[in-house]
Order: structure tokens, then sequence, then C-alpha cells
């Protein structure tokens, strides 16, 4: 029995199930096939996002649109050609109003272009038109915003280019808006926003935003009376600094007025010590994500006091000052029982067996992303001598319904050896897998 012998309505449920080949190949059978196939795409996961990078064609894009369009719930492309611009439209419109998320990357797409694009993505709840996008950085961001913002009115998610932060500048225009951004998405300078009048419209404006983001943003005093005035402090969940500018005062300021945060991320490039992180949990010891930044020397206490929190996450970067003993640390405070993830980046403490006994020792961490490499020393690289710590490490992660995330070559290498070359040495800075990009679940 074939395929075209069985019952119309098993067709597309069996399609799921296929090779995209063999999808491919069904599709060509007969047009009662190729609207089972048809069928079967549009709720096939398979086919929910469309990827399309630098070099693709324009023909190719028009191709996977018509045939896989009707399934496409995102799209992604960083096509900078002119010519795949029809293209890429020609395929928006074969999702037939399904699309949820767009973002385009380094294009010429027009202002006029890209209200089209949206107008035909009324259910659009992400857009992002960044980077390299010399006719969207020229135009009037204002209009333009309104202009999208009625034609897509779920929108949640919005990053285009603008003079000034976005909530300055265009935040307004969406009201489900839920994180309110006090950068500029047209260049990677710091922005001191002081245009209070518009920020005000913004925080009152935008009633379902319950996150903010202080990126490269100079944080001042002004601005955070501006912020406690308004209704956000009541709501805010989450408070997010990347390469920002404040003072530790006015950081637990802001975190003592939010009584519902429970996500912190502190700024990167600012050492604090142990005093500030006793006063963060006086402050706020409900803290349940915290992003920490570079320690001083004082780093394996300032854990002592972070260990106290309830942590469900921790992410740690780039702490050269902390020493494997900081395990038994976090093991003893509060935290051992609560923490779910872990992303552990460029930390030379913190090697196979460490990560390996801070898992045995917090029984619902289930996620780790874990990096080693960094200049110098002995601890750029996974060696042969990690795997059997790496594999325990692995297996009881996959245990707990998690696993393990590291572009580290070792880990690849140790664990996959089959796919790579017997003469390939751990010392080999050039035998990294060819992906250079190694996920291990």
């Amino acid at each position: 029995m074939s395929l075209t012998d069985l019952p119309e309505e098993l067709v597309p449920l069996i399609a799921k199930y296929l090779p995209r080949n063999d999808l491919l190949a069904l599709r060509q059978c007969n047009k009662s096939s190729s609207a089972a196939v048809h069928r079967s795409i549009q709720t096939d996961d398979r086919f929910a996002k469309m990827i399309f990078d630098a070099l693709a064609e324009p023909r190719n894009i028009e191709a996977e649109g018509r045939i896989f369009g009707s399934g496409a719930r995102e799209l992604v492309s960083f096509c900078a050609a002119d010519a795949a611009l029809p293209a890429l439209q020609s395929t928006i419109t074969e999702t037939a109003g399904g699309l949820q998320k767009l973002c385009l990357y380094r294009c010429a797409v027009t202002d006029a272009r890209l209200l089209e694009m949206c107008r035909a993505c009324p259910l659009l709840q992400t857009l992002v038109c960044v980077i390299d996008v010399p006719n969207i950085e020229t135009a009037d961001v204002e209009d333009l915003s309104t202009k999208i913002s009625q034609a897509c009115p779920l929108l949640e998610v919005v990053k285009l280019p603008c003079n000034g932060s976005a909530v300055e500048s265009y935040a307004a225009a969406f009201p489900n808006l839920r994180c309110l951004e006090f950068f500029s998405h047209g260049h990677g300078s710091h922005v001191i926003p002081s245009r209070f009048d518009r920020i005000e419209r913004a925080l009152h404006t935008c009633t379902n935003a319950d996150q903010i983001d202080l990126d490269f943003c100079v944080v001042s005093l002004a601005l955070v009376e501006w912020l406690l005035a308004s209704p956000l402090p009541g709501r805010l969940v989450a408070l997010r600094m990347g390469r920002t500018a404040i003072s530790p005062d006015l950081i637990l300021e802001l975190v003592r007025a939010c009584p519902a945060l429970v996500e912190l991320a502190l700024p990167s490039l600012m050492c604090l010590g142990r005093p500030f992180y006793e006063a963060l949990h006086a402050t706020r010891p409900t803290l349940e994500r915290i992003s920490l930044p570079h320690c001083g020397n004082d780093g394996d206490e300032c854990f002592r006091v972070l260990a106290s929190f309830g942590l469900a996450e921790l992410n740690v970067a780039s702490m050269d000052a902390l020493t494997p003993a900081v395990v038994d640390v976090v093991l003893k405070g509060r935290c051992a029982a609560s923490l779910r993830a872990a992303n552990l980046s460029c930390v030379p403490a913190l090697g196979a067996a460490e990560v390996l006994k801070l898992v045995k020792g917090c029984p619902a961490l289930r996620t780790v992303a874990w990096e080693l490499a960094g200049e110098g020393g002995g601890w750029g690289r996974v060696t042969a001598d990690d795997e059997g710590n790496l594999r325990a490490l692995i297996a009881l992660l996959e245990t707990r319904g998690g696993g393990l995330e590291s572009s580290e070559s070792g880990v690849g290498r140790l664990l996959h050896p089959e796919d790579y070359s017997s003469e390939e040495d751990y010392e080999d800075e050039d035998a990294d897998d060819a992906s250079g990009d190694t996920t291990v679940r």
C-alpha cells in the first residue's frame, strides 16, 4: 500500500514524520498529496522558523516561502542584496498573516517596504530591524512606529535604530512592550536619557512593561527619580544593566523601590565588593536570578552573601579571582536547594571537576552553560583528563531532564571522538570543531 492509497485525512499526519526531501517528493505526486503536504506544513514545528543568510539567492528565498511559508511563524534574514527584498516580501505574503516574529539585519529595506511587510503580519509580536539598515536609520522613526503599531497591534518586542534611547524615541507607540530599553539600537555609545516628558509618556502608556534595560545608559539621579515616581516600580520584575554607568547607591535605590523584582543583571564592568552584596541581600533577599559583574579579590567572600539568596539562576562571567573553594561556599548556602540553571563563562576556578561537584550538590540544577575559554595559563582548554568528569556531569544533568551547553572544542572531541580525526591533538589550537559551536545535551 502506498501513501496515495491511504485515506486523505491520514496523509498530513504521516507527512509530519517524513524527512524534508521525502516531503518535497510527496508534494510532487499529485494534487491531493500536494494539498496534504501543505496542510501538514502549517502545523509542523520543523518549519516554524525560516532563516536566510547573507548569501541566500532571491529565487531560493521565494521557493522556500512558496513551499514552507504556510508553516512559518518566525522569519530571520541577513540578506544584504537589494534583490532579496522583494523575495522576502513575497515569502512574508506566503505566511498568510501567520508570522509572529520578523527580524531583518544588514539590508537596505526602506521604511515604506518595512511598513508593507508589517501590514502583511497582523499577528506580529516581535519586530527587529537593526544593524546596518541605513534607510531605517534615516527615517522618521516616530512616524514609522505609529504606522507599524496600527498595522501590528500585538507587538511586544520592537527594536529599531534611533537617535537617543528607544524609550524616548518610539516606545510609547507600542503599548504592549514588555521591556523598556533606555539605550539606542543605532550606535554603541552611551546614551544620557534626558527627554523626561517622552520617558514619562512611555512609562504610563506601556502598561504591560515589567522589565527595563539600562545597557549603554548613563543613569542619573534625575532619571531614577522619574522612574520611581512612575507606576513602573510596582510591577517591575527584571532590571538589566550591561555596560551601564550608574552608582552602587542608585542600584540599591532602584532595587529597594521594586517589591516584585526577581531578576537583576548588574553592570558588567563594575567591581562590587561584599558590602554591596550584603546591602543588596538586606534590600531584596527574594531575588531569584542574578547576573554578576567582575569581582575583586574578595570574590569568594561575595559568594558567601550571594549563596544566601534563594537563586533559581546564576550567571557568572570573567571572574578570575574566584577559587575552587567557591563551590563549597555555594553548596553551604540557601541557593544550593533552589538553583535550577547556571551560566559559567571564563571562570578558571570552575573546571569540569568543580562544575560536577556543584551539580551534585544542587539537586534542582538541570541546565549548565559552561565555557572555560580564556587567555594564558593552563585553563583555556578542556583536556583528556576531564573526560570522566564531563561524562558524569552530562549523564547527571540528563537524568534531571536537562543538559550541558558548551562551545568548548574539547567537549565535542572528548564525547564524540568519531567526529574527529585520530590525528587531532588536544593541544592543537587549529583542531576545533568545524562548526565552532558544540552543544552537548
